[in-house]
């Protein structure tokens, strides 16, 4: 039930950050499980799970991280950020834990300080889904999923969001099965495909709806663009991830083109 979608993020391996500087804390920070979770590569995946976000709320998440992520580029030593290696090794100096060094991420993840047009100013509900099977910081397709997902790459602050479901066209209603299958996308097609800006793009159900009201269709088509706008522009900066740069954050899926 609902809008299921992923988020995954790729960011500097706390096994990596706190390999040399563990002891002299002596703090068990990691457990045994959480490493073997986490691999022993610079970077590592960590997945999250949404039960209810898509469209506008989902491009949100993106422009969450990448806007606080993109500030660390002018302080790469910033110790009060999770997604450095120096803000992870302070953790330990704290004596805090891998749990709290996930909620650090969700918090950023899932803060919106101002109401837009798409979700409510607060908390969304993406929780971190890699705790108990390492399928899910490999396998971007593993997750129960209807809404496509996304991928931010917090090193090179590039994104991109994917159909990872079937393709067609769905006369009911617009979204992700609109898009191409396994095709890295901008948020900029990603929310078009919800909220299309052009006439010939909505779905028969929508047009049929729209047609019963005067000027339906052009008021609707005018608020996608103004609103898609409003939320994209904030992405504009930020590169989307080519198929070979995911092939290289997911090495073990299969080959996307």
């Amino acid at each position: 039930m609902g809008q299921r979608s992923q988020i995954f993020l790729s960011v500097n391996n706390p096994v990596k950050a706190i390999k040399t500087k563990q002891k002299n804390y002596n703090v068990d920070f990691l457990s045994t499980k959480q490493k073997r979770m986490l691999g022993s590569k610079d970077t590592t995946i960590l997945p999250f799970y949404d039960q209810w976000c898509f469209g506008g709320g989902l491009v949100q998440k993106a422009i969450n991280i990448l806007s606080h992520t993109s500030e660390i580029k002018k302080n790469p030593t910033n110790i009060n950020t999770p997604f450095t290696n120096d803000g992870i090794c302070d953790m330990l100096s704290w004596k805090l834990t891998f749990k709290e060094y996930i909620e650090r991420v969700s918090f950023i993840l899932n803060y919106q300080q101002k109401e837009n047009n798409f979700t409510s100013c607060g908390f969304g509900n993406s929780i971190y889904f890699g705790e108990n099977d390492k399928k899910f910081n490999e396998d971007y397709t593993s997750m129960d999923n209807n809404d496509g997902i996304l991928i931010i790459d917090t090193i090179n602050n590039k994104y991109c969001f994917m159909n990872i479901g079937p393709h067609y066209d769905n006369e009911l209603s617009n979204g992700i099965y609109d898009i191409e299958q396994l095709v890295p996308i901008s948020a900029k097609t990603y929310i078009e495909a919800y909220y299309p800006i052009k006439a010939e793009k909505l779905s028969k159900y929508r047009k049929e709806m729209l047609e019963d009201k005067p000027n339906g269709i052009e008021e609707y088509i005018t608020k996608n663009i103004l609103r898609n706008h409003k939320l994209i522009k904030q992405l504009e900066d930020f590169s989307v991830l080519t198929p070979y740069e995911v092939n290289q954050l997911f090495p073990k899926m299969v080959k996307i083109k």
